[in-house]
Order: C-alpha cells, then structure tokens, then sequence
C-alpha cells in the first residue's frame, strides 16, 4: 500500500530561524523607539529655571526653619548699623528668602544707595522686582550690574529670562549666547538659550544646548 505523504512541510531550519530574529527582534525595536520618544520628550520640555541671585540666602543660613530668627538678627544689625550695606544686602536676601518681596527690594535699594556701585546689588534687586512683575525696573537693574561688572554672567542670564518675559526674544538670545562666553560651563545659561532656539524654530541648536545643559547638570551633581 502506498504511504500516506503530509501535505504540509516541516519549517526549514532558515525559516524557523527567521522566525526567531523577527519575534526576537520586534520588541526591541519597538523599546529603541519608545526610548527616542521619552529622550525626545526629555529634551524639549525644559522651561527656564528661577531668576538666579549671586549669593543666595543658604549663605546666611540654609534650614528655612532658623531663617526667621535670622532675620530677626540681621533686622538687629541694620538698627545697630544703619549705614552698612552689607547689613541691609543680607537682610534683603533673608526677606526675599520668606517671601516679603516688597521689604527685601527697600533693603536692596537702601545697600545701593548708601554703597554706589556693588553689582551684585542691583542684580539681586533685578530679581526682587522680576518677581513683582516690575520688569522694566528688572530689566534696568540687571543692565546696571553688567555695567559695574561686564563678565558677570549671572546678570546676563537674568536679563535673558526677563528679557524673554517681555518677549524679546533675540535680545535673550544674545544675553545667553554672552553668558556662556563668559562662563562656559553655565548650565542654567544653556538650558536657557536652549529654552529661546526652540520657541524660534531653530530646534538643531536648541537640542545642541539642552544637551549640553543636561552634561553639564549630570557632571555637577556628580561632583565632576
């Protein structure tokens, strides 16, 4: 009798092993692409950081909780000491610390007026007024410490984000393009100019910068 013969045939060695690399492969390729995506998304949803006081108040006290008494020291200080500006920059830095924006900016001016020409006076009052929304008088304040100090990149970068808040966009441009010829290695400088490039469609050297801004954060954090 004649023997039965399968009418189907057994999958090739080549076949079941092209089997494989496709099942194999497919998620792969689908995680490379999801991973562009989130990396993608990383890099272009950045927004500008704060406006960046020159001395901050952790170095008057770092734990929010003895700043208070602190003030209460440093309000001491300027009664003691009425014609000390550094008394009067320290306690504008505690107050603007707490929120009460309007003393810090009198006890700026006050520094100012009795000291003349510290720019990292009229820079700190930059970003007192910014966060009253008074940025003309910011934008004036900032453009006084770059007069003082012309390499002081910190100044620049805040012009650049009020600036940019009065949508004056190429004038940022060129604060954070002179920021970072000064102080290369100034992050929030890139990341801001990256922020600038990519709402004017440049987005090859927006990406460029963010990049760069993101290194140079990593490398930071890492003590590098």
């Amino acid at each position: 009798m004649p023997r039965h013969q399968h009418s189907s045939k057994a999958a090739s060695p080549e076949n079941a092993e092209s089997s494989i690399t496709r099942s194999w492969w497919l998620p792969v390729v689908l995680g490379i692409a999801a991973l562009a995506v989130v990396a993608c998304s990383m890099l272009f949803n950045f927004e500008p950081p704060p406006l960046e006081r020159t001395e901050r108040v952790s170095q008057v006290d770092s734990q929010q909780s003895k700043i208070a008494s602190k003030i209460d020291s440093l309000q001491r200080n300027v009664t003691e000491n009425p014609n000390s500006h550094l008394a009067h920059f320290k306690l504008a830095m505690a107050l603007q610390s707490q929120g009460k924006i309007n003393e810090a900016i009198s006890h700026y001016q006050q520094a100012i007026t009795i000291s003349g020409e510290e720019a990292k006076y009229y820079n700190n009052l930059g970003t007192a007024l910014a966060a009253t929304n008074k940025l003309d008088e910011a934008v004036e304040n900032f453009k006084q410490a770059i007069k003082i100090n012309p390499e002081y990149a910190e100044a620049r970068c805040n012009l650049g984000i009020t600036l940019s808040r009065q949508e004056k966009t190429e004038d940022a441009i060129d604060q954070y393009r002179q920021a970072i010829e000064l102080k290369p290695d100034y992050a929030k400088a890139h990341n801001n100019l990256a922020v600038a490039l990519k709402n004017t469609g440049r987005l090859k050297e927006a990406y460029q910068h963010r990049y760069e801004a993101m290194r140079l954060q990593r490398a930071q954090q890492g003590g590098n």
